[in-house]
């Protein structure tokens, strides 16, 4: 939500700037740790997601991460699939056939 609402306007709803960002919101920024370590697979990282949101009892949002999921695998048949995989002609695709 740090991007909610940042531009910053006139009396004529124009964008004349962006908001500057404050308190913990800021800290958002300066307490981020770069990750030591990468996965490119689509589909794992979905399910370490889904089992993180069951175990946490989140399960509106983790039935939509599973609905997600589903729905990649159901138009995107290649195993592995990867995050570099994802391009603009993909995305198009993935929209035109939902």
């Amino acid at each position: 939500d740090i991007w909610v609402n940042k531009d910053k306007k006139n009396s004529f709803d124009e964008i004349t700037g962006e908001i500057t960002v404050y308190g913990h919101k800021k800290d958002a920024f300066y307490d981020y740790v770069e990750p030591t370590s990468y996965t490119d697979e689509v589909y794992s990282e979905f399910k370490t997601k889904i089992s993180e949101l069951y175990n946490l009892n989140r399960f509106k949002t983790r039935n939509s991460y599973q609905y997600s999921l589903d729905s990649i695998k159901e138009h995107n048949t290649e195993r592995p699939f990867r995050f570099s995989n994802v391009s603009v002609f993909w995305l198009d695709g993935y929209e035109h056939a939902k």
